[in-house]
């Protein structure tokens, strides 16, 4: 008699356990008469114990109040999916400039496209602010203008990532400008950084770059590695970087080292960073880069690549192995109209 009261109540438990799952997996459909017709509308309609949600968007969105879209961090979302419903092949989100995943799980379905948006894993940081998450996870499966796997800071402002910053790019990927695996810090003493990044790139970019981005004064950081992987599928048409970018007169990137591996095709490879008018970055560490015999680039360097005056770029060391198909192999960078690249510990 025990030993079936005890099967009835572990039955029961189980039960329990499934519908509790069950309902934490929300589904809100966007439609264009429907009540509910912006994505910002979508993510304030959820309880506080939201769990899984994925909004499909069955129709183009217009409205003005989705071009910053910050999902909530206090609704209890463990993870958030933006797709079309069953049936519906593209819709184009025109009016998104600005999506943050906020350190939530972000999914962005094949049929999503946002041509002037930019993605963020991490958190924004509005002027002379602060913001930090633990971790993000991008997974990009449509289209968009750029990726960030960390936040964004404005001037005087921090955005931190605690822990990893993880981008994947899909197959059916397209992403028309930059994928970077940080943060973005623009302007007058913004900063921006992630303890570690990891980018995986299935489908096409035109730039992709395993560091963060700091633009007109700002600087950006990643505190261990950056990596970044490109797959045989995958195809980066103008330049792959281990390292981030830094623009303009006072913009700084820093990281401790950078290892990429190219197994897709790229055009210009470079393990460094990419300084450009007047912008510096320093990598401490190792840019380690791997061409494997899948792969080809145009251009192979081990090193950073500095161009316009005043521009610098350097790396402590960096390794190059190639086993595909390059016209350069180099283990140093590459300088362009006045900018200077340094290998420190030259091979």
């Amino acid at each position: 008699m025990k030993k079936n009261l005890w099967l009835l109540i572990f039955a029961a438990v189980v039960l329990f356990a499934s519908w509790v799952q069950a309902s934490a997996e929300r589904v809100i459909v966007i439609e264009e008469a429907g009540e509910i017709n912006s994505l910002t509308q979508a993510l304030a309609s959820l309880p506080d114990d939201a769990g899984e949600v994925t909004i499909q968007i069955a129709s183009q969105l217009m409205a003005e109040e989705d071009a910053r879209v910050i999902v909530p961090s206090d609704k209890g979302i463990t993870s958030l999916t933006i797709e079309t419903p069953p049936g519906v092949e593209d819709v184009s989100l025109l009016q998104v400039v600005e999506l943050y995943a906020n350190g939530i799980p972000l999914t962005i379905g094949e049929g999503i496209v946002m041509p002037n948006g930019s993605i963020f894993g991490g958190a924004f940081a509005d002027l002379y602010s602060s913001a930090t998450v633990e971790s993000t996870n991008l997974n990009i499966f449509g289209s968009a203008a750029y990726v960030y796997g960390g936040g964004k800071a404005f001037e005087g402002s921090r955005s931190v990532v605690r822990g990893l910053a993880e981008v994947e790019i899909g197959p059916n990927s397209r992403i028309y400008w930059e994928v970077f695996g940080g943060g973005l810090a623009t302007g007058k003493d913004s900063f921006a950084s992630v303890q570690a990044t990891s980018v995986s790139i299935h489908g096409k970019a035109d730039y992709a770059l395993g560091g963060g981005s700091a633009q007109d004064g700002g600087a950006t950081r990643v505190e261990t590695q950056s990596q970044i992987r490109l797959y045989p599928e995958g195809s980066v048409l103008i330049a792959l970087f281990g390292g981030g970018s830094a623009q303009g007169a006072g913009s700084l990137v820093q990281s401790a080292g950078a290892k990429l591996t190219v197994s897709g095709t790229a055009g210009w490879v470079f393990g460094g960073d990419f300084a450009y008018q007047a912008g510096e970055t320093v990598m401490n560490g190792l840019a380690s880069v791997e061409l494997t015999k899948e792969g080809t680039a145009r251009e192979l360097y081990g090193g950073s690549f500095a161009t316009d005056e005043n521009s610098k770029a350097s790396v402590n060391e960096t390794t190059v192995q190639v086993f595909g198909t390059t016209q350069v192999s180099s283990p140093l960078g590459m300088e362009a109209n006045g900018g200077e690249t340094k290998v420190i510990s030259q091979p």
